[in-house]
């Protein structure tokens, strides 16, 4: 229980029938978030991937607007975009792993591979994503809408042959984690310094099946090591 293994407080879940688990969350699928409420008690929250900004009118308009990944350094920078939300609306992401494709050029010719490969921490612990989220009010639907979006930054050494740019991830328990969570702190440098490059030596990544690549394929055997012609399994080093 992630909830006790990493001694979290949760005052209530926020859109619960929304839930819907699967080894394969793609950007529009709903996923748990945590974050804190006007309160500043933490909850959990189903939000939707990819986020609206709050001054988007229809919904027919939100794709155009609709952000998965936030860069890093435009949070930082305050971008238009994100100097709203970075203020007050503040959230984590907690996964099992992530998938990263890897680019390989097939021999001498421009034919390119592309291999999927699974990273996740060595203990199989939670891995906590920084994260912004944002509400939306379209003119023609009822009801709120609640998405987020991703921060990546620059990816550590251990991992930038796979992918140059790699997800913020926070530590529960730590001054960062306290500081970004919490809702009555705007945003000062010691928020900016706590979306750092992963300084750990704590993951470990391996190819998986391809089908990964197909949306609907949801099943637990997408995050399991990829069996290379029956001499085991392969991990990347």
């Amino acid at each position: 229980n992630a909830i006790e293994e990493f001694n979290l407080k949760v005052t209530d879940v926020v859109d619960k029938d929304k839930q819907n688990p699967s080894y394969n969350v793609c950007p529009t699928r709903f996923a748990p978030t945590y974050r804190t409420n006007k309160d500043n008690q933490a909850i959990v929250q189903y939000m939707s991937w990819g986020l609206i900004p709050f001054w988007t009118k229809k919904k027919a308009d939100a794709n155009q607007y609709k952000t998965f990944n936030a860069r890093k350094e435009s949070v930082i920078n305050g971008q238009r975009l994100w100097t709203p939300v970075r203020k007050h609306h503040r959230c984590a992401v907690p996964i099992e792993g992530y998938y990263e494709w890897q680019h390989k050029k097939v021999g001498q010719t421009k034919k390119v591979d592309k291999i999927p490969y699974f990273l996740k921490r060595k203990d199989g612990k939670l891995m906590f994503l920084a994260g912004l989220y944002d509400t939306v009010d379209f003119e023609d639907t009822e009801g709120s809408f609640d998405s987020f979006t991703i921060i990546t930054g620059p990816a550590p050494k251990q991992t930038k042959w796979l992918h140059e740019r790699m997800p913020i991830v926070l530590t529960p328990g730590t001054k960062e984690w306290d500081a970004w969570l919490d809702n009555e702190t705007e945003w000062n440098d010691t928020l900016a310094d706590s979306l750092a490059e992963y300084a750990k030596d704590d993951l470990e990544w391996y190819e998986v099946t391809k089908d990964v690549g197909k949306v609907t394929n949801e099943g637990e055997y997408l995050i399991k090591p990829l069996k290379k012609g029956g001499i085991g399994d392969f991990f990347g080093k």
